[in-house]
């Protein structure tokens, strides 16, 4: 029989995982890399509208091409964080060296990024299915939950990292949803303790 879950361990060793002068700088230049990348070309179609708006003309090659530049600048995003997502998932389970992380993540990354792509496309058809899509790819996503650690951790190949993912969550569904759930607030919470400062200085 299998032993309950924690929680309430787990997310203190989190907690403390995560209160890390050196992981939270670590954290924040992979976010910051990353808006850049957004940020930058939203900046360029953002000019270009307000420059075609003030001389009166519209150019629709212009506009293609920034919509081109903040479609690379998306994905480009996309493919920090999945990085970021390896480093600090092999990171927590071995805590020595973020720089040792960033080569074994880096040793792994195409594997990652090509299972991210198959549980993205399957995804991306099931949500299409009429009135029951959302829920199905909800379902696809919890499925496939635990790749970052069978990839980052476990080193497991592309086939076998799907497989033991899915029959990790078909052996502990009622875990994994809770996992998330947890997850969730908790990341929830966190923005908001950042965000009422925030608000508080704006609106005095």
């Amino acid at each position: 029989m299998d032993m309950a879950v924690d929680y309430g361990s787990a997310v203190g060793k989190a907690w403390k995982y995560a209160a890390n002068g050196k992981r939270i700088a670590a954290f924040f230049l992979f976010l910051l890399i990353a808006f850049i990348f957004v940020l930058t070309p939203l900046y360029l179609l953002y000019r270009g509208i307000a420059g075609m708006a003030l001389a009166g003309m519209f150019n629709f090659f212009s506009l293609m091409g920034t919509l081109f530049y903040m479609f690379i600048g998306f994905a480009a995003a996309f493919l920090v964080m999945l990085y970021a997502t390896l480093v600090f998932t092999h990171n927590y389970a071995n805590p020595k060296s973020l720089s040792g992380s960033a080569g074994a993540a880096k040793s792994v990354y195409l594997r990652f990024l090509a299972a991210s792509i198959i549980v993205g496309a399957i995804t991306f058809f099931v949500a299409a299915v009429p009135f029951v899509g959302v829920i199905l790819a909800i379902i696809i996503s919890l499925m496939f939950f635990f790749l970052p650690q069978e990839i980052a951790v476990g080193r497991s190949d592309l086939s076998a990292a799907l497989s033991n993912s899915y029959m990790l969550f078909r052996k502990k569904w009622v875990d994994t949803i809770i996992t998330l759930v947890i997850s969730g607030v908790l990341g929830f919470l966190v923005l908001l303790i950042f965000a009422i400062p925030l608000m508080v200085v704006g609106f005095s």
